[in-house]
């Protein structure tokens, strides 16, 4: 839920998102009724980080008098619609599979009196990133491949996610290798939109989609080989796992997901980047087998964080 501050460069951290911070000093009318019935707001205040949204806290009480707080987190304008709409979508799919393991969202919506604002509500989890386990969160992340899986099924997502506020549209397809091709042909178009037209980049790109992605992801369905579609959090890395202080539970949040190969979702953990590394890959190694061909499953880590 981009409720807790990584370890990052302190100039990108400490800007001020474009939403206002006015839209979270009080609860509007359109959050409030999507809250639970019986539900008695007692105040709001800011809470964790976000580069693209406000985010708070509500402090609240049930029907009973027992503490009920709930995450908010705030957007504005039709893109931020999209981006709370296709998350609170995402976060359903994905409780569904594994309720333990991912916070279950309560709604989204519009506020009544805020500037074209828009918002996303979950219960409030206090989270610790310090505390996890890396064998306990990796073997979490393999049961969730586990349970995900759906054989004889397409490889994509019937909808767009978001990956921050880029838009990732990864279609539904028969083959991993043709999912993975069309999901980064519009990656490719929005950069150059953003960028300007770039010789180089054009090059790059005729090389990643017709040798770079074919080489490294057609041997996986090819010669006896075959591939089971499973749900995958789409990105994993270090900003979006963490620990429920309270119940000692490991959480992800923040996805991209679609139905890819269960090695897709390890690409972040081998990128050199990430504080979460390569021991964490050789750990889920032991749940769950290399992929054949097994001596080329570093190469296809690298494609899938580049």
């Amino acid at each position: 839920m981009e409720s807790l501050k990584p370890n990052a460069d302190k100039t990108v951290w400490d800007r001020e998102p474009s939403v206002p911070s006015r839209l979270i000093e009080y609860v509007d009318q359109g959050v409030r009724a999507k809250l639970p019935p019986g539900t008695q707001v007692r105040g709001i205040a800011p809470s964790g980080n976000s580069y693209w949204a406000r985010t708070a806290k509500i402090d609240a009480v049930d029907a009973a008098g027992n503490p009920t707080p709930f995450f908010l987190k705030v957007h504005q304008f039709e893109h931020g619609r999209d981006m709370v709409e296709t998350e609170f979508e995402s976060m359903r799919l994905m409780h569904d599979v594994m309720p333990e393991f991912v916070m279950r969202p309560l709604a989204w919506g519009a506020f009544t009196e805020g500037p074209d604002a828009f918002f996303l509500l979950v219960p409030f989890y206090d989270l610790c990133r310090k505390s996890i386990k890396p064998p306990e969160y990796v073997a979490l992340m393999a049961e969730f491949h586990r349970r995900g899986a759906v054989p004889g099924g397409k490889f994509g997502l019937p909808f767009h996610t978001y990956a921050g506020r880029i838009r990732q549209d990864f279609p539904m397809r028969a083959t991993w290798e043709q999912c993975f091709l069309d999901g980064m042909v519009p990656l490719f178009d929005a950069e150059e939109e953003a960028q300007g037209a770039d010789e180089e980049l054009t090059r790059l790109r005729q090389s990643f989609l017709t040798n770079v992605v074919p080489r490294l992801l057609r041997p996986l369905e090819t010669e006896g080989c075959r591939l089971v579609p499973t749900l995958c959090h789409g990105d994993l890395w270090y900003g979006n796992a963490a620990v429920d202080t309270k119940t000692g539970r490991t959480m992800i949040f923040d996805a991209a997901p679609m139905y890819a190969p269960a090695e897709y979702d390890l690409g972040p953990w081998f990128a050199h980047r990430e504080l979460l590394g390569y021991d964490y890959v050789a750990e889920y190694v032991k749940h769950v087998p290399r992929l054949e061909p097994a001596d080329e499953f570093e190469d296809r880590l690298n494609l899938y964080w580049v």
